[in-house]
Protein backbone atom coordinates (compact mmCIF):
# COMPACT_ATOMS: atom_id res chain seq x y z
CA UNK A 1 0.00 0.00 0.00
CA UNK A 2 1.14 3.76 -0.50
CA UNK A 3 1.65 5.75 1.99
CA UNK A 4 -0.51 9.30 2.11
CA UNK A 5 2.90 11.24 0.99
CA UNK A 6 3.83 8.63 -1.89
CA UNK A 7 0.12 9.13 -3.13
CA UNK A 8 0.57 12.83 -3.02
CA UNK A 9 3.95 12.54 -4.55
CA UNK A 10 2.32 10.55 -7.89
CA UNK A 11 -0.22 12.97 -8.04
CA UNK A 12 2.05 15.77 -7.63
CA UNK A 13 4.01 14.38 -10.46
CA UNK A 14 1.65 13.89 -12.74
CA UNK A 15 0.61 17.26 -12.67
CA UNK A 16 3.93 18.82 -13.10
CA UNK A 17 4.06 16.51 -16.35
CA UNK A 18 0.94 17.59 -17.37
CA UNK A 19 2.04 21.31 -16.78
CA UNK A 20 5.05 20.65 -18.84
CA UNK A 21 2.99 19.48 -21.87
CA UNK A 22 0.46 22.45 -21.67
CA UNK A 23 3.38 24.93 -21.67
CA UNK A 24 5.13 23.51 -24.31
CA UNK A 25 1.81 23.47 -26.26
CA UNK A 26 1.27 27.29 -25.23
CA UNK A 27 4.73 27.60 -25.97
CA UNK A 28 4.95 26.25 -29.38
CA UNK A 29 1.29 28.20 -30.26
CA UNK A 30 2.46 31.32 -28.86
CA UNK A 31 5.98 31.24 -30.28
CA UNK A 32 4.71 31.23 -33.91
CA UNK A 33 2.38 33.25 -33.60
CA UNK A 34 4.51 36.04 -32.10
CA UNK A 35 7.67 35.11 -34.93
CA UNK A 36 5.21 35.77 -37.75
CA UNK A 37 5.29 39.48 -36.65
CA UNK A 38 8.77 39.55 -35.63
CA UNK A 39 12.29 39.64 -37.10
CA UNK A 40 14.10 38.04 -36.89
CA UNK A 41 11.80 35.13 -35.87
CA UNK A 42 13.26 33.67 -33.04
CA UNK A 43 13.10 36.49 -30.62
CA UNK A 44 9.02 35.43 -31.21
CA UNK A 45 10.18 32.27 -28.91
CA UNK A 46 11.99 33.93 -26.85
CA UNK A 47 9.18 36.03 -25.98
CA UNK A 48 6.62 33.14 -25.47
CA UNK A 49 9.05 31.54 -22.99
CA UNK A 50 9.09 34.95 -21.23
CA UNK A 51 5.41 34.66 -21.55
CA UNK A 52 4.88 30.84 -20.19
CA UNK A 53 7.66 31.66 -17.23
CA UNK A 54 5.46 34.65 -16.27
CA UNK A 55 2.21 32.78 -16.42
CA UNK A 56 3.77 30.05 -13.98
CA UNK A 57 5.50 32.39 -11.50
CA UNK A 58 1.79 34.73 -11.13
CA UNK A 59 0.62 31.76 -10.41
CA UNK A 60 3.00 30.09 -7.46
CA UNK A 61 3.30 34.20 -6.40
CA UNK A 62 -0.66 34.41 -6.02
CA UNK A 63 -1.02 30.77 -4.50
CA UNK A 64 1.62 31.19 -1.80
CA UNK A 65 0.20 34.91 -0.49
CA UNK A 66 -3.47 33.59 -0.97
CA UNK A 67 -1.92 30.82 2.00
CA UNK A 68 -0.39 33.71 4.08
CA UNK A 69 -3.19 36.06 3.56
CA UNK A 70 -1.19 39.04 1.62
CA UNK A 71 -2.59 41.03 -0.88
CA UNK A 72 -3.39 39.02 -4.51
CA UNK A 73 -5.06 42.14 -6.57
CA UNK A 74 -1.86 43.28 -8.35
CA UNK A 75 -0.55 39.83 -9.76
CA UNK A 76 -4.53 38.94 -10.62
CA UNK A 77 -4.43 41.91 -12.55
CA UNK A 78 -1.49 40.84 -14.16
CA UNK A 79 -2.51 37.35 -14.90
CA UNK A 80 -5.77 38.37 -16.17
CA UNK A 81 -4.00 41.07 -18.54
CA UNK A 82 -1.66 38.22 -19.83
CA UNK A 83 -4.65 36.23 -21.07
CA UNK A 84 -6.63 39.04 -22.50
CA UNK A 85 -3.91 40.11 -24.22
CA UNK A 86 -3.09 36.57 -25.48
CA UNK A 87 -6.81 35.87 -26.45
CA UNK A 88 -6.50 39.23 -28.83
CA UNK A 89 -3.78 37.79 -30.38
CA UNK A 90 -5.45 34.48 -30.80
CA UNK A 91 -8.34 36.02 -32.31
CA UNK A 92 -5.98 38.67 -34.69
CA UNK A 93 -4.43 35.81 -35.90
CA UNK A 94 -7.51 33.20 -36.59
CA UNK A 95 -8.97 36.36 -38.69
CA UNK A 96 -6.19 36.51 -40.64
CA UNK A 97 -5.86 33.06 -41.40
CA UNK A 98 -9.72 33.14 -41.90
CA UNK A 99 -10.35 36.02 -44.21
CA UNK A 100 -6.28 36.74 -45.13
CA UNK A 101 -6.29 40.43 -44.01
CA UNK A 102 -5.26 41.69 -40.37
CA UNK A 103 -7.64 42.20 -37.93
CA UNK A 104 -8.87 46.18 -37.75
CA UNK A 105 -11.43 48.48 -35.76
CA UNK A 106 -12.54 48.41 -38.68
CA UNK A 107 -13.50 45.12 -39.42
CA UNK A 108 -13.71 43.72 -35.70
CA UNK A 109 -17.18 43.42 -36.28
CA UNK A 110 -17.07 40.50 -38.91
CA UNK A 111 -15.81 38.44 -36.40
CA UNK A 112 -18.25 36.05 -35.51
CA UNK A 113 -19.43 36.41 -32.18
CA UNK A 114 -19.74 32.53 -30.86
CA UNK A 115 -16.39 31.88 -32.71
CA UNK A 116 -14.05 35.04 -30.72
CA UNK A 117 -16.26 33.77 -27.49
CA UNK A 118 -14.59 30.35 -27.27
CA UNK A 119 -11.11 31.85 -29.07
CA UNK A 120 -11.48 34.41 -25.54
CA UNK A 121 -12.54 31.20 -23.60
CA UNK A 122 -10.09 28.71 -24.66
CA UNK A 123 -7.25 31.12 -24.00
CA UNK A 124 -8.51 31.59 -20.33
CA UNK A 125 -9.43 28.17 -20.02
CA UNK A 126 -5.43 27.24 -20.33
CA UNK A 127 -4.40 29.88 -18.13
CA UNK A 128 -6.80 28.95 -15.35
CA UNK A 129 -5.30 25.25 -16.11
CA UNK A 130 -2.00 26.34 -15.71
CA UNK A 131 -2.38 28.58 -12.56
CA UNK A 132 -4.25 25.55 -10.69
CA UNK A 133 -1.33 22.96 -11.86
CA UNK A 134 1.10 25.34 -10.68
CA UNK A 135 -0.48 26.01 -7.45
CA UNK A 136 -0.66 22.14 -6.53
CA UNK A 137 3.41 21.79 -7.35
CA UNK A 138 3.78 24.81 -5.62
CA UNK A 139 1.70 23.61 -1.94
CA UNK A 140 3.28 20.51 -2.36
CA UNK A 141 6.89 22.10 -2.66
CA UNK A 142 5.59 24.14 0.25
CA UNK A 143 4.61 21.28 2.64
CA UNK A 144 7.63 19.36 1.83
CA UNK A 145 9.83 22.42 2.94
CA UNK A 146 7.64 22.35 6.48
CA UNK A 147 7.83 19.07 6.68
CA UNK A 148 11.62 19.10 6.48
CA UNK A 149 11.89 22.42 9.01
CA UNK A 150 9.67 20.50 11.28
CA UNK A 151 11.06 17.39 11.63
CA UNK A 152 14.95 18.72 11.86
CA UNK A 153 14.07 21.55 14.86
CA UNK A 154 11.36 19.60 17.02
CA UNK A 155 13.07 15.92 17.64
CA UNK A 156 12.01 15.01 20.67
CA UNK A 157 14.30 13.29 23.60
CA UNK A 158 14.11 9.57 23.32
CA UNK A 159 14.52 6.31 25.79
CA UNK A 160 16.02 3.63 23.64
CA UNK A 161 17.25 3.30 19.97
CA UNK A 162 13.75 1.57 19.16
CA UNK A 163 12.15 4.37 20.41
CA UNK A 164 13.96 6.94 18.07
CA UNK A 165 13.33 4.08 14.81
CA UNK A 166 9.93 4.35 14.89
CA UNK A 167 9.35 8.08 15.55
CA UNK A 168 11.49 8.96 12.44
CA UNK A 169 10.13 6.16 10.54
CA UNK A 170 6.78 7.82 11.64
CA UNK A 171 7.65 11.00 10.78
CA UNK A 172 9.41 10.40 7.39
CA UNK A 173 7.96 6.72 6.03
CA UNK A 174 10.18 7.03 2.70
CA UNK A 175 13.45 6.41 4.73
CA UNK A 176 15.51 2.99 3.96
CA UNK A 177 16.19 0.87 7.27
CA UNK A 178 19.96 1.88 6.22
CA UNK A 179 18.83 5.48 6.72
CA UNK A 180 17.21 5.49 9.64
CA UNK A 181 19.82 3.46 10.94
CA UNK A 182 21.77 6.92 10.60
CA UNK A 183 18.78 8.97 12.15
CA UNK A 184 18.34 6.83 14.78
CA UNK A 185 22.01 6.34 15.64
CA UNK A 186 21.34 3.08 15.81
CA UNK A 187 22.50 -0.70 13.64
CA UNK A 188 20.45 -1.57 10.79
CA UNK A 189 19.61 -4.98 13.07
CA UNK A 190 17.98 -2.51 15.76
CA UNK A 191 15.64 -0.99 12.89
CA UNK A 192 14.55 -4.51 11.79
CA UNK A 193 13.64 -5.47 15.38
CA UNK A 194 12.06 -1.93 16.04
CA UNK A 195 10.26 -2.28 12.80
CA UNK A 196 9.14 -5.80 13.11
CA UNK A 197 8.03 -4.41 16.51
CA UNK A 198 10.43 -6.22 18.62
CA UNK A 199 12.30 -3.80 20.83
CA UNK A 200 13.01 -5.54 23.77
CA UNK A 201 17.51 -5.84 22.44
CA UNK A 202 18.43 -2.52 21.20
CA UNK A 203 21.79 -1.69 20.23
CA UNK A 204 23.04 1.65 20.06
Amino acid sequence: MFSERKKLLMQTTITAVALVLVLVYNFVHTGGLLASYVEPWWIGYVAALGIELAVVGLSLQIGYRRRINDTTGFFYFVLISVVIVSALANMSQGHLQRYTTELTWANLTSIDVIQGIVGIAATALLSLIVMAMAEIVGQFMEREQDTNVDTSSQVPMFHSATEAVRWWHEQQPELTPVQLAEQANCSRSTVSRALDGDGNHDHR
